[in-house]
């Protein structure tokens, strides 16, 4: 064959493999789509401390012995206060980030010292018109603790997450009640005393927002609303001998805050912090 022939068929052949090759390179590769990973994932624990109010009531409503004209040796009577207080506690929980949504899970153990108190003074009811002796009601409530176990779904920018939060609560609730009963002018006085202790379940929701200062730190603030399911009854009782009669007489006593409000402030240790893309390398 010719040279010229042999030069040419080559260069062509050359040619069309370069073709072929850059035809390879300019073909688009496909690859499925990965959730970008930011450091939201992961357990964590920490502290919270905050303020919690209530509106609260206390209702004495009379019970057992009367008198012969069928009137209660104590009155029937509301006394209704606020109830505050701080609280302080911990949280322990976990996040799974997917793309710009985290969920997760929460509980938490606050002690807390929402209080309030109520006192009374009355005219004993079943000595009529003329009569000096009087009746006396005192109560103070206050919350012990509470706790809560929630789910939390969040969204997600950067050092920044927005989250809402709900699910089942407790309350420990305790009642002083001081019961003084005149039951006639010139006889001493009947009383008695209890401190009960009731704890109560309901639920909570709630939402907040956090902010991771640093590496593995993240602050938070949050408002949360409780609802607890049954009012708190306690009957206290005292003897009835000014009445002539056996038996006792007394009141039983509700307490009742079975809606509550807290705002709160956490810190937050993140134990498997994994950092977040162009915030935390």
């Amino acid at each position: 064959m010719h040279p010229i022939k042999l030069g040419s068929a080559a260069g062509l052949a050359m040619l069309v493999s370069f073709a072929a090759q850059a035809a390879d390179l300019r073909a688009p590769v496909y690859r499925p789509a990965v959730a970008a990973v930011s450091g939201w994932s992961g357990f964590y624990a920490g502290f919270n401390g905050g303020y919690g109010w209530a509106s609260s009531s206390t209702t004495f409503a009379p019970i057992g012995a009367v008198t012969a004209a069928g009137v209660p040796p104590i009155p029937a009577v509301i006394a209704s206060r606020d109830l505050n207080g701080p609280l302080f506690g911990g949280h322990v929980g976990y996040n799974y980030q997917i793309a710009s949504w985290v969920v997760g899970g929460e509980g938490d153990f606050d002690w807390a010292g929402l209080n309030t108190s109520s006192a009374l003074v009355l005219p004993d009811p079943h000595l009529g018109a003329g009569g000096t002796a009087t009746d006396g009601f005192m109560a103070h409530q206050r919350v012990q603790w509470l706790a809560s176990l929630r789910g939390r779904l969040g969204y997600a920018w950067g050092s920044s997450l927005l989250y809402i939060t709900g699910g089942a609560a407790w309350e420990r609730h305790r009642t002083s009640i001081l019961v003084s009963a005149d039951t006639a002018a010139g006889l001493f006085s009947e009383s008695a005393a209890a401190s009960p202790s009731n704890t109560r379940s309901g639920w909570v929701i709630g939402g907040g927002y956090e902010w991771m200062i640093a590496p593995s730190w993240v602050v938070r603030g949050e408002y949360l609303h409780y609802e607890f399911r049954d009012d708190i009854n306690n009957p206290i009782l005292l003897p009835c001998r000014a009445l002539g009669a056996a038996g006792a007489c007394g009141a039983n006593v509700t307490a009742s805050n079975s809606r509550m409000d807290v705002l709160r402030l956490g810190l937050s240790y993140k134990f498997d912090y994994a950092g977040i893309p162009g915030v935390f390398k």
